[in-house]
């Protein structure tokens, strides 16, 4: 038997229709990103860069310095 069977078929269909939704999904989740991976809980956008300290001059992420003024 030279052909391909039904059940060939099915799976290379199969694997066609998965292998597109997941494309779709990456290219709708990055080309239109929805608000939540934008910022974090605290609303800093997550490449944010880190601030300086006045006193010492290192640098301190915007993070620990939210937790700090809201007492965490």
């Amino acid at each position: 038997m030279t052909g391909t069977s039904n059940e060939e078929r099915f799976m290379r269909l199969y694997v066609a229709a998965v292998s597109l939704v997941c494309v779709v999904g990456l290219v709708v989740v990055y080309g239109m990103p929805p608000e939540s991976m934008k910022t974090n809980r605290d609303g800093i956008d997550h490449f944010t860069p880190s601030v300086i300290n006045p006193e010492t001059g290192d640098p301190v992420e915007m993070g620990d310095l939210i937790r700090h003024f809201r007492g965490d």
